[in-house]
C-alpha cells in the first residue's frame, strides 16, 4: 500500500471517529467539560498509561502539575531528556498495548530527547512525545525568547542583520526536527482543535507503532474543553490492505512454500507485538506447525 492509500485511510479512520464522537455529543446532555492536561491524561489512562517520564523545565511546568495530581499515573523524573527518551521507549517495549510517553521542554529539552525518538521510530516503538512551549500569543507573535535558536532581528544589542537573515525567531525549527523522526504532529493552538489534534495523533502512534509529536503551549494547559469526546474510545484498527496486493503477496508465499517442500522456518521478532498479532503469529504456527524462531527485534 503505497502512502498516498495509506494517508487517505488513516483520514478516513479519523473521520469515523470525529462522526462516532460527534453522535455521542448529540446523545449527551451534559456540558461537562474538561482542562486540556486532564483531557490528554485521560486518553493516556485508558491506553493504560501509568508512568510518564521526563524532566521539568519552564515551559511545561503547569503541565506538570496536572501529571502530579493524577490518581493512577505516576512521574517519573530522569537526570536528562535523551535518559527520558529511551525509558519512555523502554516503558513501550516491555507493555503492551500501551504507548510510551516521555515530557520535555520547549527548545533545549526536546532537542535533548530526539535521539531516543529516533531509535523509537526505527525500531517502531510507540512513543508520545510531549513539549511544552510558550504561550499562543508568543508562538503568533515570534519574541526574542530563551530556548529559540537566537537567530531574529534582535539576537543582541550590537548585532547587525544581514540582507538574507529571518526577521523573527525561528519558533518552528524544533518541530520541523521532529517531523523527521516522527509518523505525525500535533500544535495545539486553541482550545476548539484540542480534542481532535490529540485523538488523531494517539491514533496514529498505536495504529502504526510509531512516535507521535505534541506541543502544548504553557496558556492552554488549563483551558477547557468538551469532555464528551472521552466516551469513544480510541480505534486502534490497522489500515487496510490493498485487496489485490494481499493476494498477490498470499500467492507468492504459498508458491514459496510449496518450492521449499514444506521445509519451512518461521522467523519472529518484536514487530509481532508492536502491530499487535501475537494471537495471529500463534495461529500461524499452531496451524502450520513450522518450527519457530523468535529473536528480540
Amino acid at each position: 500500500m503505497d502512502s498516498a492509500t495509506i494517508n487517505l485511510q488513516a483520514e478516513v479512520n479519523r473521520l469515523r471517529h470525529e462522526l462516532q464522537t460527534l453522535e455521542v455529543q448529540q446523545e449527551s446532555e451534559d456540558g461537562e467539560s474538561i482542562t486540556i492536561s486532564d483531557y490528554i491524561l485521560k486518553r493516556l489512562e485508558q491506553l493504560d498509561v501509568t508512568s510518564i517520564f521526563g524532566l521539568p523545565g519552564d515551559f511545561n511546568m503547569p503541565f506538570l502539575d496536572f501529571i502530579e495530581d493524577h490518581p493512577t499515573i505516576q512521574w517519573i523524573g530522569n537526570c536528562n531528556e535523551l535518559n527520558a527518551s529511551y525509558a519512555a521507549d523502554g516503558y513501550a517495549r516491555v507493555k503492551e498495548r500501551s504507548i510510551g510517553v516521555v515530557v520535555t521542554t520547549f527548545g533545549v529539552g526536546e532537542l535533548s530527547a530526539i535521539n531516543g525518538i529516533a531509535g523509537a521510530f526505527s525500531e517502531m516503538v510507540p512513543v508520545l512525545h510531549i513539549v511544552g512551549v510558550p504561550s499562543t500569543m508568543q508562538l503568533k507573535n515570534k519574541p526574542m525568547l530563551h530556548h529559540t535558536l537566537g537567530n531574529g532581528k534582535h539576537v543582541s544589542l550590537f548585532s547587525v542583520a544581514s540582507p538574507g537573515d529571518s526577521h523573527s525567531h525561528r519558533f518552528d525549527a524544533y518541530t520541523k526536527a521532529a517531523e523527521q523522526v516522527t509518523i505525525t504532529q500535533a500544535t495545539i493552538m486553541t482550545p476548539r482543535q484540542a480534542g481532535s489534534e490529540i485523538d488523531r495523533i494517539l491514533t496514529e502512534c498505536i495504529t502504526h507503532a510509531r512516535p507521535v509529536y505534541l506541543t502544548l503551549p504553557m496558556d492552554l494547559v488549563a483551558a477547557k474543553i468538551p469532555a464528551k469526546r472521552l466516551k469513544v474510545a480510541l480505534s486502534r484498527t490497522p489500515p487496510a490492505n490493498n485487496p489485490d496486493v494481499e493476494n498477490y503477496v498470499l500467492d507468492e508465499i504459498v508458491k514459496l512454500v510449496d518450492d521449499a517442500k514444506q521445509d519451512v522456518v518461521i522467523l519472529v521478532d518484536a514487530c509481532a507485538i508492536r502491530q499487535g498479532v501475537r494471537q495471529e503469529v500463534n495461529d500461524l504456527l499452531t496451524k502450520t506447525q513450522f518450527p519457530v524462531y523468535a529473536s528480540p527485534m
